[in-house]
């Protein structure tokens, strides 16, 4: 069966018009549309495809302003896939984001930086963390809710220094801490294991951190006290286990978050 050429110069012609319709589609409108149940967007300009907002809420997270940019080719493949750069608390944080079927969620060349405890709304455990976070995600993808990749740094500065379970002080000691990830794929047990090393500052450490699912860690390390650092320092860690021979002390902490 042929189909003539006027029907298919029609046809040309309705789908140009739904295209560039959608290129201009407000993005006020948009949102009234697609947003999720739940999804509270607080003054939406421009359009479906570049837009921006003061903020934006779901559930514990609180983000603005926000300013994205959305890739047609994404949804033409059936997910989504958009640049977006935004603030969350006092902090500012950009990449790409991904979302497709299966629950699979990505992100790429995301950076963050700013206080540690402004990210509490995405990760609880971090609720009431003082210091700053500089954080550098060269890819997190998540299906299921846990990662089957994950490569990224974090840089900890000013964490202020305390015995877990003891009450946070004004004028407690502070430290610095790198975490390095590259877990590119997550073993099919979902087994991801960092480095960990001190940043500087009155502490030396090194040691590995294990994250298994459904979201538990175990931090195994070795740390000193430097030549300079504030005695409570020496003190603080007396408490946390005996010293070995060349004055380290092992450090075993694990947990859920």
């Amino acid at each position: 069966m042929r189909i003539g050429r006027q029907p298919l110069l029609a046809l040309a012609g309705v789908l140009s018009f739904l295209f560039f319709a959608a290129v201009g589609l407000p993005a006020q409108l948009a949102l009234r549309w697609l947003a999720p149940p739940g999804l509270q967007v607080l003054d939406p300009q421009g359009t479906l495809w570049q837009g921006s907002a003061a903020a934006v809420a779901a559930d514990a997270v609180r983000l603005g302003p926000l300013s994205w940019s959305l890739s047609a080719a994404g949804l033409l493949t059936g997910h989504l896939r958009a640049e977006v750069s935004t603030r969350i608390g006092a902090g500012e944080a950009s990449g790409l984001i991904e979302a497709g079927s299966a629950g699979r969620f990505a992100c790429s060349r995301c950076l963050y930086t700013g206080p540690t405890a402004a990210l509490g709304g995405l990760l609880p455990a971090l609720r009431g963390t003082g210091g700053n976070l500089k954080a550098d995600i060269t890819v997190l993808e998540l299906r299921d809710r846990w990662p089957r990749r994950a490569v990224a740094t974090l840089e900890f500065t000013g964490l202020p220094l305390r015995v877990p379970g003891s009450p946070a002080e004004p004028a407690a000691p502070v430290a610095n801490f790198n975490i390095s990830i590259a877990a590119d794929p997550v073993p099919d047990d979902g087994r991801i294991e960092a480095t960990v090393v001190d940043g500087g500052g009155p502490v030396q450490l090194t040691g590995q951190l294990v994250i298994t699912p459904p979201g538990n860690y175990q931090l195994e390390a070795s740390a000193r006290a430097r030549p300079e650092a504030p005695a409570q320092i020496g003190n603080a860690l007396a408490l946390l286990g005996p010293r070995a021979a060349d004055g380290s002390t092992r450090v075993g902490m694990s947990g859920s978050f």
